[in-house]
């Protein structure tokens, strides 16, 4: 895989304005417009109220980029929006990819035929999120905390008030934007699911696979437990769907802030080209490791649930005294309504200290 990430220079305005400002990408329309001191700070005064407007107006961001060489040989290019926030629409040299309505998740739109040997426009049109649901409470009124209508949308709730935050809906692209090339497959998607019988452990991992030319694949899959020790299987992949069973040997289980360790195993998958004829080397180890594998961190965790027996039962079986765990709940909600306004290392120190009491 190659990947290319669009960093810039992007720029933004209000979708029924002519000027074009610099931003920043990741980002957010408040932050961009505060940093050009168009807006006062939300969070000092009463300037909540002089910005209350941006998430009422469409906001359009845009980027001139040259595709990269490396582009042009692969079979197939996607752009990929890692998080559009929220309601957006996508345009690539004039043409419409698609719309987002989900800040959770990624998009992906296949680019190939419309990029250009020079200069590629690409444009995000940011619909305002109080106008959607506002529509949508308008069509099948919804009950919402801090603003009418809110769960029509999958936007942060706290984005619209919470008894922490004021209502400042942010609109923005607050991760990154990119185009991928692949060549002969990729690992799709990855999903691992652990099976505990007794002291064993089993880890069922599903795999889809997409391919754009009919060569024989393998799936190396690589664990590595907390002691550094690695295990290897290499099987072959015949259809999209692709399965595994794959037995962890002396199970290390991950335990609860408190009561014991948290070890990690680290679960890598690797498409390779299995040796049958002159073109399966075409997805070997140096081409494969890179564009089609997957990485995953965990822990072995077994959850049992257990009903609370009614206490006449429970006085006659009179267990033995044995200490329980404290248990409690919490929540790290979020350590600002502007997510840029507050790096990823503060906000980690802000989550430890949480977990420290």
């Amino acid at each position: 895989m190659h990947r290319q990430i669009l960093s810039g220079p992007w720029w933004f305005r209000s979708a029924d304005g002519t000027e074009w400002l610099p931003a920043r990408v990741p980002g957010s329309v408040h932050l961009d417009l505060l940093a050009l001191g168009r807006i006062p700070d939300p969070f000092l005064g009463d300037g909540l109220r002089h910005a209350a407007w941006v998430a009422e107006k469409d906001w359009e961001y845009r980027c001139a980029f040259q595709s990269d060489f490396a582009l042009a040989a692969a079979e197939r290019v996607e752009l990929v929006c890692g998080g559009l926030d929220t309601v957006a629409e996508v345009f690539l040299n004039g043409e419409r990819l698609g719309e987002a309505r989900n800040m959770f998740r990624s998009y992906r739109w296949a680019v190939k035929p419309l990029l250009r040997p020079g200069v590629n426009v690409l444009l995000i049109r940011l619909r305002s999120p109080l106008a959607f649901v506002w529509a949508q409470h308008r069509r099948r009124p919804l009950p919402g905390l801090g603003h009418p209508g809110v769960a029509h949308l999958r936007k942060a709730p706290s984005h619209f008030g919470w008894d922490w935050g004021p209502k400042l809906p942010p609109m923005g692209i607050w991760r990154p934007v990119a185009l991928e090339g692949f060549s002969i497959a990729r690992i799709a998607d990855l999903h691992i699911r652990q099976h505990h019988h007794g002291e064993r452990v089993t880890l069922a991992l599903q795999a889809r696979v997409e391919r754009w030319r009919d060569l024989p694949l393998s799936m190396r899959i690589t664990l590595m437990d907390p002691e550094g020790n690695v295990t290897r299987w290499e099987l072959p992949v015949e259809e999209e769907a692709f399965t595994a069973e794959l037995p962890v040997l002396r199970p290390h289980r991950w335990w609860p802030n408190g009561l014991g360790e948290q070890p990690l195993y680290v679960v890598e998958t690797e498409l390779r080209g299995l040796p049958s004829g002159p073109e399966a080397g075409g997805l070997g180890a140096a081409d494969a490791g890179a564009s089609a594998g997957e990485r995953c961190v965990g822990g072995i965790l077994r959850l049992r649930r257990q009903r609370r027996p009614p206490l006449r039962q429970r006085r006659e079986r009179r267990p033995a005294r044995r200490p329980k765990p404290f248990r409690a709940g919490g929540g790290f909600g979020s350590a600002g309504s502007e997510r840029g306004r507050c790096g990823d290392e503060r906000a980690a120190g802000l989550g430890r200290r949480g977990l420290r009491g």
